[in-house]
Protein backbone atom coordinates (compact mmCIF):
# COMPACT_ATOMS: atom_id res chain seq x y z
CA UNK A 1 0.00 0.00 0.00
CA UNK A 2 2.94 2.27 0.35
CA UNK A 3 3.99 2.55 -3.24
CA UNK A 4 0.33 2.25 -4.66
CA UNK A 5 -1.46 5.39 -4.97
CA UNK A 6 -4.73 6.38 -4.26
CA UNK A 7 -5.67 7.89 -7.67
CA UNK A 8 -4.18 5.20 -9.54
CA UNK A 9 -3.40 6.68 -13.28
CA UNK A 10 -4.95 9.96 -12.01
CA UNK A 11 -2.04 11.31 -10.28
CA UNK A 12 0.09 10.78 -13.11
CA UNK A 13 -2.26 12.79 -15.61
CA UNK A 14 -4.89 14.59 -14.59
CA UNK A 15 -3.99 15.33 -11.17
CA UNK A 16 -0.45 15.52 -10.63
CA UNK A 17 -0.04 16.26 -7.25
CA UNK A 18 -2.61 14.28 -5.98
CA UNK A 19 0.51 11.62 -4.82
CA UNK A 20 -1.04 10.20 -1.28
CA UNK A 21 -1.13 7.01 -1.21
CA UNK A 22 -3.26 3.93 0.15
CA UNK A 23 -1.52 3.54 3.15
CA UNK A 24 -2.32 7.20 4.23
CA UNK A 25 -6.22 6.02 3.22
CA UNK A 26 -5.97 3.13 5.57
CA UNK A 27 -4.58 5.23 8.30
CA UNK A 28 -7.67 7.89 8.12
CA UNK A 29 -10.26 4.67 7.70
CA UNK A 30 -8.82 3.04 10.80
CA UNK A 31 -8.82 6.33 12.39
CA UNK A 32 -12.60 6.42 11.67
CA UNK A 33 -13.64 3.25 12.40
CA UNK A 34 -12.64 3.57 16.03
CA UNK A 35 -14.50 6.82 16.51
CA UNK A 36 -17.43 5.56 14.86
CA UNK A 37 -17.59 2.71 16.79
CA UNK A 38 -17.47 5.04 20.41
CA UNK A 39 -19.79 7.18 19.06
CA UNK A 40 -22.09 4.65 18.30
CA UNK A 41 -21.47 2.83 21.28
CA UNK A 42 -22.00 5.62 23.17
CA UNK A 43 -26.19 5.97 22.04
CA UNK A 44 -26.65 2.52 22.94
CA UNK A 45 -29.04 2.09 25.49
CA UNK A 46 -29.27 -1.79 24.46
CA UNK A 47 -26.23 -2.82 26.70
CA UNK A 48 -25.12 -5.51 24.89
CA UNK A 49 -25.31 -3.65 21.43
CA UNK A 50 -22.86 -1.18 23.37
CA UNK A 51 -21.28 -3.93 24.54
CA UNK A 52 -20.77 -5.25 21.02
CA UNK A 53 -19.32 -2.35 19.39
CA UNK A 54 -17.02 -1.93 22.25
CA UNK A 55 -15.41 -5.20 22.11
CA UNK A 56 -15.24 -5.10 18.40
CA UNK A 57 -13.05 -1.54 18.11
CA UNK A 58 -10.16 -3.04 17.51
CA UNK A 59 -11.17 -5.41 15.24
CA UNK A 60 -13.30 -2.81 13.10
CA UNK A 61 -9.96 -0.68 13.16
CA UNK A 62 -7.84 -3.39 11.73
CA UNK A 63 -10.58 -4.14 9.20
CA UNK A 64 -10.26 -0.44 8.40
CA UNK A 65 -6.66 -0.54 7.64
CA UNK A 66 -6.84 -3.84 6.08
CA UNK A 67 -10.62 -3.03 4.04
CA UNK A 68 -8.53 -2.19 0.67
CA UNK A 69 -5.35 -4.59 0.94
CA UNK A 70 -6.77 -6.97 -1.77
CA UNK A 71 -6.33 -4.13 -4.37
CA UNK A 72 -3.83 -4.35 -6.90
CA UNK A 73 -1.36 -2.06 -8.65
CA UNK A 74 -2.89 1.46 -9.52
CA UNK A 75 -6.23 0.89 -7.33
CA UNK A 76 -9.43 0.37 -8.99
CA UNK A 77 -7.91 0.94 -12.52
CA UNK A 78 -6.82 -2.82 -12.54
CA UNK A 79 -9.88 -4.45 -10.37
CA UNK A 80 -11.45 -6.08 -13.39
CA UNK A 81 -8.47 -6.99 -14.76
CA UNK A 82 -7.37 -8.77 -11.66
CA UNK A 83 -10.97 -10.23 -10.93
CA UNK A 84 -10.78 -11.70 -14.72
CA UNK A 85 -7.60 -13.49 -14.55
CA UNK A 86 -7.81 -14.75 -10.54
CA UNK A 87 -11.43 -15.22 -10.69
CA UNK A 88 -11.56 -13.34 -7.07
CA UNK A 89 -12.82 -9.64 -5.88
CA UNK A 90 -10.47 -7.31 -3.92
CA UNK A 91 -12.77 -8.13 -1.03
CA UNK A 92 -11.60 -12.34 -1.62
CA UNK A 93 -8.31 -11.26 -2.11
CA UNK A 94 -8.11 -8.93 1.06
CA UNK A 95 -9.63 -12.18 2.84
CA UNK A 96 -6.95 -14.39 1.81
CA UNK A 97 -3.93 -11.97 2.16
CA UNK A 98 -5.24 -11.57 6.04
CA UNK A 99 -5.84 -15.21 6.55
CA UNK A 100 -2.16 -16.24 4.95
CA UNK A 101 0.07 -13.24 5.38
CA UNK A 102 -1.57 -11.53 9.06
CA UNK A 103 -1.63 -13.88 11.92
CA UNK A 104 0.29 -11.34 13.53
CA UNK A 105 -2.89 -9.80 14.44
CA UNK A 106 -3.78 -12.27 16.84
CA UNK A 107 -1.01 -11.87 18.77
CA UNK A 108 -2.50 -8.56 19.46
CA UNK A 109 -5.63 -10.15 20.70
CA UNK A 110 -7.26 -9.58 17.09
CA UNK A 111 -9.37 -12.75 15.45
CA UNK A 112 -8.18 -12.69 11.87
CA UNK A 113 -11.09 -14.62 11.02
CA UNK A 114 -13.56 -11.85 12.85
CA UNK A 115 -11.69 -8.90 10.46
CA UNK A 116 -12.25 -11.26 7.54
CA UNK A 117 -16.03 -11.38 8.51
CA UNK A 118 -16.07 -7.76 8.83
CA UNK A 119 -14.41 -7.45 5.64
CA UNK A 120 -16.78 -9.51 3.26
CA UNK A 121 -19.77 -8.24 5.42
CA UNK A 122 -20.19 -11.82 7.34
CA UNK A 123 -21.36 -10.11 10.36
CA UNK A 124 -24.05 -8.38 12.47
CA UNK A 125 -24.94 -5.15 9.75
CA UNK A 126 -24.46 -2.44 12.57
CA UNK A 127 -20.81 -3.50 12.56
CA UNK A 128 -19.93 -4.43 9.28
CA UNK A 129 -21.66 -1.26 7.40
CA UNK A 130 -19.12 0.68 9.31
CA UNK A 131 -16.44 -0.52 6.95
CA UNK A 132 -18.80 -1.35 4.08
CA UNK A 133 -22.17 0.50 3.54
CA UNK A 134 -23.89 3.59 2.42
CA UNK A 135 -22.16 5.67 4.90
CA UNK A 136 -18.46 3.43 5.48
CA UNK A 137 -15.60 4.93 6.70
CA UNK A 138 -13.85 4.04 3.31
CA UNK A 139 -16.11 6.50 1.70
CA UNK A 140 -15.94 9.07 4.23
CA UNK A 141 -12.27 9.17 4.17
CA UNK A 142 -11.28 8.54 0.36
CA UNK A 143 -13.67 11.41 -0.67
CA UNK A 144 -12.33 14.10 1.65
CA UNK A 145 -8.53 13.06 1.40
CA UNK A 146 -8.89 13.10 -2.76
CA UNK A 147 -10.78 16.24 -2.84
CA UNK A 148 -8.13 17.77 -0.35
CA UNK A 149 -4.88 16.48 -3.17
CA UNK A 150 -6.58 17.73 -5.97
CA UNK A 151 -7.18 21.06 -4.57
CA UNK A 152 -11.14 20.83 -4.54
CA UNK A 153 -12.21 23.09 -1.21
CA UNK A 154 -15.05 20.86 -0.23
CA UNK A 155 -16.66 21.33 3.17
CA UNK A 156 -17.76 18.78 4.92
CA UNK A 157 -17.12 17.79 8.95
CA UNK A 158 -16.96 14.33 9.02
CA UNK A 159 -16.40 14.46 12.95
CA UNK A 160 -19.92 16.01 13.34
CA UNK A 161 -21.48 14.08 10.26
CA UNK A 162 -20.16 10.85 12.25
CA UNK A 163 -22.04 12.22 15.60
CA UNK A 164 -25.45 11.86 13.80
CA UNK A 165 -25.09 7.99 13.48
CA UNK A 166 -26.96 5.53 15.03
CA UNK A 167 -27.58 1.73 15.51
CA UNK A 168 -31.53 1.59 14.96
CA UNK A 169 -33.65 -1.43 15.67
CA UNK A 170 -31.25 -2.12 18.76
CA UNK A 171 -34.69 -2.48 20.69
CA UNK A 172 -34.94 -5.60 19.37
CA UNK A 173 -33.80 -9.02 20.52
CA UNK A 174 -32.01 -10.43 16.95
CA UNK A 175 -28.76 -8.31 16.34
CA UNK A 176 -29.17 -9.66 12.86
CA UNK A 177 -31.53 -6.82 12.31
CA UNK A 178 -29.69 -4.12 13.55
CA UNK A 179 -28.05 -1.83 10.80
CA UNK A 180 -26.38 1.49 10.90
CA UNK A 181 -28.34 4.28 10.39
CA UNK A 182 -29.08 8.34 10.83
CA UNK A 183 -30.55 9.62 13.90
CA UNK A 184 -33.62 11.44 12.70
CA UNK A 185 -32.57 15.68 12.34
CA UNK A 186 -32.99 18.28 9.74
CA UNK A 187 -29.10 18.47 10.55
CA UNK A 188 -28.60 14.78 9.87
CA UNK A 189 -30.47 15.05 6.71
CA UNK A 190 -29.25 18.25 5.12
CA UNK A 191 -25.06 16.82 6.03
CA UNK A 192 -25.87 13.21 4.31
CA UNK A 193 -27.84 15.21 1.20
CA UNK A 194 -24.19 17.11 1.15
CA UNK A 195 -22.30 13.83 1.47
CA UNK A 196 -23.98 11.98 -1.23
CA UNK A 197 -23.94 15.38 -3.66
CA UNK A 198 -20.12 15.45 -2.99
CA UNK A 199 -19.56 12.30 -3.76
CA UNK A 200 -21.59 12.21 -7.03
CA UNK A 201 -19.71 14.86 -7.51
CA UNK A 202 -16.17 13.36 -7.23
CA UNK A 203 -17.03 10.63 -9.67
CA UNK A 204 -17.96 13.08 -12.20
CA UNK A 205 -15.27 15.77 -12.17
CA UNK A 206 -12.26 13.49 -10.87
CA UNK A 207 -12.81 9.72 -10.70
CA UNK A 208 -14.37 9.93 -14.21
CA UNK A 209 -11.98 12.11 -15.61
CA UNK A 210 -11.21 11.47 -19.26
CA UNK A 211 -7.66 11.50 -20.08
CA UNK A 212 -6.72 9.56 -17.10
CA UNK A 213 -10.36 7.54 -17.56
CA UNK A 214 -8.95 6.45 -21.21
CA UNK A 215 -5.46 5.90 -19.85
CA UNK A 216 -6.86 3.26 -16.62
CA UNK A 217 -9.07 1.03 -19.70
CA UNK A 218 -6.24 1.16 -21.61
CA UNK A 219 -3.84 -0.32 -19.02
CA UNK A 220 -7.21 -2.88 -18.30
CA UNK A 221 -7.11 -3.74 -21.44
CA UNK A 222 -3.04 -4.03 -21.56
CA UNK A 223 -3.52 -6.35 -18.79
CA UNK A 224 -6.83 -8.30 -20.32
CA UNK A 225 -4.46 -9.03 -23.27
CA UNK A 226 -1.84 -11.19 -21.65
CA UNK A 227 -4.44 -13.71 -19.73
CA UNK A 228 -4.57 -16.43 -22.11
CA UNK A 229 -0.45 -16.39 -22.00
CA UNK A 230 0.35 -18.68 -19.71
CA UNK A 231 3.68 -18.47 -17.79
CA UNK A 232 3.85 -14.94 -18.42
CA UNK A 233 5.32 -12.44 -15.32
CA UNK A 234 2.44 -10.67 -16.05
CA UNK A 235 -0.33 -13.37 -15.58
CA UNK A 236 1.48 -14.61 -12.47
CA UNK A 237 1.56 -11.28 -10.67
CA UNK A 238 -2.68 -11.75 -10.66
CA UNK A 239 -2.59 -15.52 -10.40
CA UNK A 240 -0.21 -15.59 -7.88
CA UNK A 241 -0.67 -13.60 -4.48
CA UNK A 242 3.00 -13.88 -3.30
CA UNK A 243 3.40 -12.01 -6.82
CA UNK A 244 0.35 -10.02 -6.53
CA UNK A 245 1.73 -8.80 -2.68
CA UNK A 246 4.90 -7.47 -4.17
CA UNK A 247 3.77 -5.95 -7.35
CA UNK A 248 3.27 -1.80 -7.18
CA UNK A 249 2.49 0.58 -9.98
CA UNK A 250 5.77 1.25 -10.95
CA UNK A 251 6.45 -2.59 -11.48
CA UNK A 252 3.58 -3.33 -13.22
CA UNK A 253 4.24 -0.63 -15.05
CA UNK A 254 8.38 -2.28 -15.98
CA UNK A 255 6.16 -5.87 -16.18
CA UNK A 256 4.09 -4.86 -19.22
CA UNK A 257 7.09 -2.84 -20.99
CA UNK A 258 9.01 -5.95 -20.83
CA UNK A 259 5.88 -8.34 -22.01
CA UNK A 260 6.20 -6.40 -25.20
CA UNK A 261 4.13 -5.93 -28.40
CA UNK A 262 0.59 -4.48 -27.53
CA UNK A 263 0.90 -4.33 -23.55
CA UNK A 264 4.33 -2.30 -24.28
CA UNK A 265 3.05 -0.15 -27.00
CA UNK A 266 0.11 0.88 -24.07
CA UNK A 267 2.67 1.64 -21.43
CA UNK A 268 4.45 3.76 -24.10
CA UNK A 269 1.26 5.53 -25.05
CA UNK A 270 0.34 6.46 -21.06
CA UNK A 271 4.13 7.63 -20.70
CA UNK A 272 4.29 9.76 -23.70
CA UNK A 273 0.80 10.80 -23.77
CA UNK A 274 -0.60 9.12 -26.22
CA UNK A 275 -3.51 7.98 -25.48
CA UNK A 276 -6.66 6.88 -27.69
CA UNK A 277 -8.81 9.34 -28.75
CA UNK A 278 -12.66 10.24 -27.76
CA UNK A 279 -14.95 12.34 -29.28
CA UNK A 280 -18.43 13.66 -27.82
CA UNK A 281 -20.21 11.79 -30.74
CA UNK A 282 -18.45 8.34 -29.73
CA UNK A 283 -20.90 9.12 -26.04
CA UNK A 284 -24.25 7.52 -26.03
CA UNK A 285 -26.60 7.98 -22.81
CA UNK A 286 -27.94 4.66 -22.41
CA UNK A 287 -31.11 5.76 -21.01
CA UNK A 288 -34.62 3.82 -21.87
CA UNK A 289 -35.15 4.63 -25.29
CA UNK A 290 -31.78 2.99 -25.91
CA UNK A 291 -32.17 0.16 -23.91
CA UNK A 292 -35.29 -1.74 -24.09
CA UNK A 293 -36.37 -3.05 -20.76
CA UNK A 294 -36.06 -6.86 -20.73
CA UNK A 295 -32.86 -6.65 -22.87
CA UNK A 296 -30.11 -8.68 -21.73
CA UNK A 297 -27.92 -5.97 -21.61
CA UNK A 298 -29.95 -4.25 -18.64
CA UNK A 299 -28.87 -7.09 -16.08
CA UNK A 300 -25.55 -6.95 -17.58
CA UNK A 301 -25.01 -3.00 -16.56
CA UNK A 302 -25.28 -3.86 -12.99
CA UNK A 303 -22.69 -6.57 -13.20
CA UNK A 304 -19.21 -5.80 -12.04
CA UNK A 305 -20.33 -1.91 -12.19
CA UNK A 306 -20.63 -2.17 -16.06
CA UNK A 307 -17.14 -3.72 -16.56
CA UNK A 308 -18.11 -7.08 -18.42
CA UNK A 309 -20.69 -5.45 -20.22
CA UNK A 310 -17.56 -2.98 -21.70
CA UNK A 311 -15.51 -6.18 -21.83
CA UNK A 312 -17.96 -7.98 -23.66
CA UNK A 313 -18.69 -5.04 -25.95
CA UNK A 314 -15.23 -3.90 -26.53
CA UNK A 315 -14.28 -7.51 -27.63
CA UNK A 316 -17.71 -7.41 -30.26
CA UNK A 317 -16.91 -4.11 -31.89
CA UNK A 318 -13.24 -4.73 -32.49
CA UNK A 319 -14.21 -7.66 -34.32
CA UNK A 320 -17.57 -5.86 -36.30
CA UNK A 321 -14.79 -3.41 -37.27
CA UNK A 322 -12.65 -5.52 -38.19
CA UNK A 323 -9.83 -3.94 -35.87
CA UNK A 324 -6.93 -5.77 -33.56
CA UNK A 325 -8.82 -6.55 -30.44
CA UNK A 326 -8.73 -3.51 -28.04
CA UNK A 327 -7.59 -0.84 -30.61
CA UNK A 328 -11.26 0.18 -29.81
CA UNK A 329 -12.53 0.19 -26.26
CA UNK A 330 -16.22 0.05 -24.86
CA UNK A 331 -16.58 2.01 -21.31
CA UNK A 332 -19.04 2.35 -19.08
CA UNK A 333 -19.56 4.92 -16.72
CA UNK A 334 -22.20 5.06 -14.44
CA UNK A 335 -23.55 7.55 -12.08
CA UNK A 336 -23.20 6.81 -8.24
CA UNK A 337 -26.25 6.22 -6.32
CA UNK A 338 -26.43 5.50 -2.60
CA UNK A 339 -27.39 2.42 -0.99
CA UNK A 340 -30.69 2.43 0.88
CA UNK A 341 -29.89 4.95 4.03
CA UNK A 342 -32.61 5.07 7.34
CA UNK A 343 -33.02 7.20 9.76
CA UNK A 344 -34.63 6.89 13.20
CA UNK A 345 -38.32 6.73 12.49
CA UNK A 346 -40.54 4.23 11.54
CA UNK A 347 -43.79 3.37 9.51
CA UNK A 348 -46.96 1.72 10.86
CA UNK A 349 -45.47 -1.72 10.00
CA UNK A 350 -42.64 -0.74 12.39
CA UNK A 351 -39.76 -0.53 9.58
CA UNK A 352 -37.84 2.52 9.26
CA UNK A 353 -38.12 5.38 7.22
CA UNK A 354 -35.93 5.84 4.19
CA UNK A 355 -34.41 8.97 3.87
CA UNK A 356 -35.23 9.18 0.47
CA UNK A 357 -38.99 9.97 1.60
CA UNK A 358 -37.72 12.69 4.18
CA UNK A 359 -35.23 14.47 1.71
CA UNK A 360 -36.09 16.92 -1.30
CA UNK A 361 -32.51 16.40 -2.99
CA UNK A 362 -31.89 12.48 -2.72
CA UNK A 363 -35.19 11.49 -5.38
CA UNK A 364 -33.77 13.96 -7.96
CA UNK A 365 -30.29 11.37 -7.90
CA UNK A 366 -31.20 8.80 -11.03
CA UNK A 367 -28.50 6.03 -12.47
CA UNK A 368 -27.37 7.58 -15.93
CA UNK A 369 -25.38 5.10 -17.22
CA UNK A 370 -23.16 6.01 -20.72
CA UNK A 371 -21.06 4.19 -23.03
CA UNK A 372 -18.10 5.63 -24.34
CA UNK A 373 -15.79 4.65 -27.01
CA UNK A 374 -12.23 5.15 -27.31
CA UNK A 375 -10.20 4.85 -30.12
CA UNK A 376 -6.26 3.97 -30.63
CA UNK A 377 -5.16 6.60 -33.08
CA UNK A 378 -3.81 3.93 -35.73
CA UNK A 379 -7.55 2.97 -36.38
CA UNK A 380 -8.12 5.09 -39.30
CA UNK A 381 -12.27 4.67 -39.54
CA UNK A 382 -14.88 7.28 -39.46
CA UNK A 383 -16.54 8.36 -36.04
CA UNK A 384 -19.67 8.53 -37.83
CA UNK A 385 -18.91 4.94 -38.71
CA UNK A 386 -17.83 3.27 -35.27
CA UNK A 387 -20.87 5.49 -33.71
CA UNK A 388 -23.21 3.62 -35.78
CA UNK A 389 -21.78 0.02 -35.63
CA UNK A 390 -21.93 0.92 -31.82
CA UNK A 391 -25.58 1.75 -32.25
CA UNK A 392 -26.33 -1.15 -33.73
CA UNK A 393 -24.30 -3.66 -31.31
CA UNK A 394 -26.60 -1.70 -28.67
CA UNK A 395 -29.91 -2.36 -29.89
CA UNK A 396 -28.99 -5.86 -31.06
CA UNK A 397 -27.47 -6.93 -27.60
CA UNK A 398 -28.16 -10.64 -26.83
Amino acid sequence: MLFIRQLGLKAYIDFSGAIHTRYSHAIGAMYLAGKISDLVAGKQTKTDVEELLQSSKDTLMAAGFLHDIGHGPFSHAVDFAMQTIANKKHEELAAEIIESQLSILEKSYIPVSSVVDIIKGNTYPFISHIIDGPLDVDKLDYLMRDAYHIGLEYSLDVDHFASSYMVLGAETKEHSKCFLGLNNSSEAIVTVELFVLIWRNMYELVYYATQSRIAEKMLEKAILSSRNNTGSKLLDCFSNLDSFIGTDDDSLLKILDESGEFPKDIVTRIREDQLYNFSSELAVQLNDKIVKMGSKMVPDLSRDDGAFLGEAMTVKLCAELGVPQYHVICDILKSRVPKRIDIDEYENDGEPVELYAKSDVLPALKEKPILKVYINPNVHIPNETIRKQTMKLIEGWQ
